[in-house]
């Protein structure tokens, strides 16, 4: 991915969701997407249905109409796309994606959602991701000690 604006996708979704970058970086991982640890993926603009956000930004990233995507993504031949949109959007923007010639989709919404067979669909469920990261952190605490002097395990 080429290097626009310099806005780390992983700290980007891990701020709009409430999650330590860290954990939106290990999902990426499975993709097989690579991007710099310091600097990460690079977005150069961000589509937004909700008019109030029109023209505000996300960092350096502005953001634009919905109606704007079809001709970002023939400009910038763009064929993968993250969706993060609510649960009762996501079949809906992911059919428009789809129409809109999008060949492989990056599922944060927390839905499972219907895409054609020539269509490569991955689910991330960052809820799960994070209940599981959790237990594994429960599980390597309990064969430690705490250290009450400095607070440390």
């Amino acid at each position: 991915m080429e290097n626009k604006r310099g806005i780390p996708i992983p700290t980007m979704l891990a701020e709009e969701l409430n999650l330590k970058p860290i954990q939106v970086r290990k999902d990426i991982s499975f993709t097989g997407l690579e991007g710099n640890p310091k600097v990460g993926f690079d977005v150069d603009k961000l589509i937004d249905a909700a008019e109030e956000k029109w023209g505000t930004s996300i960092g350096d990233v502005p953001i634009y109409p919905f109606d704007q995507l079809h001709q970002y993504i023939e400009e910038n031949h763009v064929n993968i796309a993250v969706l993060t949109v609510p649960a009762n959007e996501a079949q809906h923007v992911a059919d428009q994606l789809v129409a809109l010639g999008i060949i492989a989709i990056w599922n944060f919404a927390p839905k499972d959602i219907k895409v054609p067979s020539g269509v490569v669909l991955q689910r991330t469920d960052l809820a799960t991701s994070f209940a599981v990261l959790s237990a594994k952190v429960k599980r390597v605490m309990e064969h430690r000690e705490f250290n009450e002097e400095d607070g440390s395990w």
